[in-house]
């Protein structure tokens, strides 16, 4: 008989722990009772606690399945990536993999980029190594998709070690005060490499790759490329951090928090072009930072009076494009900016 381990996973129980488990259920008893001569005594279940057990170890071995079925996603999202597959015209004729996975298979492309680089990390370029592959297939495709950063045949042991005894969030903290240890700022991501250019039937490629395709080319397209800026050596593993370089780490999340709000999609291409604005002017990659100091920027300028407020946004327009501003409340036809533009315009018409 199987009994659930708290933490996940089950034991075995002996054939003479089995036998009386079933005499207790048999006869109804309420309470859990002791087998005398066992180390510290054996704990017995009672009906109801039997059936959660059953329930249980139902979700741990669905669960099982359920990492199973995503490295098996995992290498065939690699292969319509790499053989741009999503180009057969039974599946649509989609132009790029990014739009394959949001409108076939309904998940996003983060998540469909994270699957394929934990194939293309412990398949491709480890050789579909069984000690790193089992490995992953024991700490659950997320944790595995962290590891991809620092983890080589070298240092298996220890960070695998470390994936099981972590929540995803941890382990995720670890890796990153691991590259900041090791002075990598980023970690290792997947090559991009020359796609197939002998199409299966019925696969149409209207737009045959380039021999290179710069990153902008390749994420229009859906690939993952690597990134190069920091040239980071694919063989070499980083090991794992210091408690005080995972606390240093903690202590930075700790500062910050996530927020996130739907705006409608005419204005998203203007929020985006502000953002990237912020963080050209303040020389950051992070949007969560560009948005905060957009926000200070704007209460600085904010005021309790409508008029005030809406002078000071027009004023800013008029400056940055040369143009001149009357403006009207519809609600009460007044004119609320502008008043002195306006009635040099009348005195001109006179």
């Amino acid at each position: 008989m199987r009994v659930a381990k708290r933490g996940g996973g089950y034991r075995d129980m002996d054939a003479k722990v089995d036998k009386a488990v079933n005499m207790v259920n048999l006869e109804g008893r309420a309470n859990l009772v002791s087998l005398s001569g066992a180390p510290g005594g054996v704990e017995l279940l009672t009906s109801d606690e039997t059936e959660a057990n059953k329930v249980h170890l139902k979700i741990v071995e669905l669960k099982r399945r359920y990492q199973e079925t995503q490295f098996e996603l995992a290498a065939l999202l690699w292969r319509v990536n790499e053989e741009r597959l999503f180009t057969a015209k039974s599946l649509g004729g989609y132009g790029s993999f990014g739009e394959y996975v949001e409108s076939e298979l309904e998940f996003s492309i983060r998540k469909a980029h994270m699957l394929i680089t934990m194939h293309w990390w412990y398949s491709i370029e480890q050789h579909g190594d069984q000690k790193l592959l089992q490995g992953a297939r024991e700490i659950g495709w997320t944790k595995a998709y962290h590891l991809v950063k620092v983890i080589d045949p070298t240092n298996a042991d220890q960070w695998l070690m470390l994936a099981k005894k972590s929540t995803e969030r941890s382990l995720a903290q670890q890796v990153r005060a691991a590259l900041n240890a090791a002075g990598k700022t980023k970690g290792r991501r997947v090559r991009a490499t020359k796609p197939t250019m002998n199409p299966l039937p019925g696969m149409n490629p209207d737009d045959p790759e380039p021999e290179t395709p710069t990153t902008e080319e390749a994420d229009a397209r859906g690939f993952v490329v690597q990134d190069l800026s920091d040239k980071p050596d694919a063989s070499e593993g980083v090991p794992p951090p210091s408690e005080e370089q995972v606390s240093e780490v903690m202590a930075q999340d700790e500062k910050w928090t996530t927020w996130s709000a739907r705006i409608p999609k005419e204005s998203k291409g203007v929020v985006d072009e502000a953002i990237e604005l912020a963080k050209k002017l303040a020389k950051t990659q992070n949007s969560g930072w560009a948005l905060s100091l957009m926000a200070q920027h704007f209460l600085s300028f904010s005021h309790d009076k409508k008029t005030v407020m809406i002078g000071e946004w027009l004023a800013t327009f008029e400056r940055n494009t040369g143009l001149k501003v009357i403006a009207v409340d519809p609600q009460d036809e007044q004119v609320v900016y502008g008043q002195e533009l306006l009635k040099s315009v009348e005195e001109e018409e006179k």
